[in-house]
């Protein structure tokens, strides 16, 4: 089995480096890139730190009534497969083009739901290992037993929300990413197919008018490119106000610090009252030379929690610095390293700069002391809109074209329609 696996990885590979072999050079334009370039593009904001998108912020679009995306993502990709339907009936289309008939597969996955789900079957495998553990009395006695569980296993997967983010960096997480194929990432044939295609180029040009990138890694897909003025056009439109990269990452994130720490302590007492209702009175036996069977009988009775607040409340800096530990763990084995770490928490913790989990991320979190930048510069666009139509047509006059449209937050753009003033501006 093993063999089979080094095997399987060995093929991938050659695949990899002959898919890189049949790609023209005159595929990479800018909006075909490889994600695994940007690995973290909208798993962080312009400043490194880790998001997830605000669900109420989600639609369903055309062709998909189970998946949604953001909604200016939605919007964008409406506008994009109208403008390809009347490409296709003004005959501008290939008509042996396997884009004629694309349908969006797959939208967002949500990271709270994959999350969970990991949780869930991590801390299963914790229940049935620990549950007898003669040392579990009350709650904190059961945090000693986990923290010595997990650091025997030495951290290899992630218990904590932001750095489940980072090892997961699933694109379909970051509700920007729509696919016409599912699970055939590592379909070989496939991608040739795609990349084949006649109208593959045209593709390409469509998806960027629009603001989209395609994965050049599974060419069957497209994200949202929150940079370009496209993309940034949606989102004003969607917003109703004139919106940059910062103004949709503000708009349409949260920061996943918001709820890392407060989803660690639950799991944790979550599976503290497993333990406890499973097996809330435990009784063992001890030798001992005082008594006359030779052995004392032990009885341990566990209460569950009743109150969480007033329990994590309780327990706050165990659990504060448990949560810390795990996180850099996660990330790193020095344990000289570690010790530096530590001082400078009991240094911030004084100085109380940061909310708690902004502050373990600052100090052990790789996203967010990274170098790498996934957006533009100042991480904002301007959008051409004005408050009085004649300023809209004097500027649409000088793009040679005419006429103004009024955008939802009572601003005037130029052109007659929204669709010509992108043929116009768009790259």
């Amino acid at each position: 089995m093993e063999g089979f696996k080094i095997m399987s990885t060995i093929n991938k590979f050659l695949q990899r480096r002959l898919y890189d072999q049949l790609l023209p050079t005159d595929f990479f334009n800018q909006n075909f890139i490889d994600l695994t370039t940007l690995n973290r593009y909208a798993i962080v904001d312009t400043k490194n730190n880790l998001i997830v998108p605000r669900e109420e912020k989600l639609k369903t679009f055309d062709g998909a009534p189970d998946s949604s995306v953001l909604s200016f993502v939605s919007l964008a990709y409406e506008a994009m497969m109208e403008d390809l339907e009347k490409q296709i009936q003004n005959g501008g289309w290939e008509k042996d083009s396997i884009f004629l008939n694309v349908k969006p597969a797959t939208g967002f996955d949500s990271p709270f739901k994959a999350f969970d789900a990991f949780m869930a079957e991590q801390f299963q495998k914790i229940r049935s290992s620990i549950y007898k553990n003669r040392k579990i009395v009350d709650f904190p006695t059961f945090l000693n037993v986990f923290h010595g569980y997990i650091s025997s296993r030495k951290y290899n997967f992630p218990y904590t929300f932001t750095g489940f983010l980072e090892r997961q960096n699933n694109p379909h997480s970051t509700a920007l990413q729509i696919e016409f194929v599912k699970g055939e990432k590592n379909n070989f044939d496939k991608k040739i197919k795609y990349l084949s295609d006649v109208s593959f180029k045209r593709f390409l040009l469509l998806a960027e008018k629009h603001g989209f990138y395609v994965n050049r890694d599974t060419p069957w897909s497209i994200i949202a490119n929150i940079d370009s003025p496209a993309m940034q056009i949606y989102a004003s439109q969607d917003a109703g106000i004139n919106i940059g990269t910062e103004g949709i990452i503000e708009r349409y994130y949260t920061p996943a610090t918001k709820f890392s720490f407060d989803f660690f302590t639950q799991y944790l007492i979550g599976t503290y009252n497993a333990v406890a209702s499973d097996e809330p009175v435990y009784d063992y036996l001890v030798s001992s030379s005082d008594s006359c069977t030779g052995y004392n009988k032990i009885r341990i009775i566990r209460e569950p929690v009743i109150n969480n607040k007033a329990t994590v409340n309780g327990n706050k800096q165990l659990l504060q610095l448990l949560y810390l530990t795990i996180r850099y763990y996660e990330n790193f084995s020095d344990r000289v390293k570690y010790s530096n770490v530590l001082r400078e928490y009991k240094t911030e913790r004084k100085l109380n700069r940061y909310p708690f989990s902004e502050m373990v991320e600052r100090l052990v979190g790789p996203a967010k002391n990274s170098s790498i930048l996934f957006y533009g510069v100042t991480g904002a666009t301007s959008i051409t809109s004005f408050e009085f139509p004649f300023e809209a047509e004097e500027f649409a006059a000088k793009l040679g074209s005419s006429g103004a449209h009024k955008m939802s937050n009572g601003r005037w753009m130029p052109c007659a329609t929204h669709e010509e003033y992108l043929s116009l501006t768009s790259p």
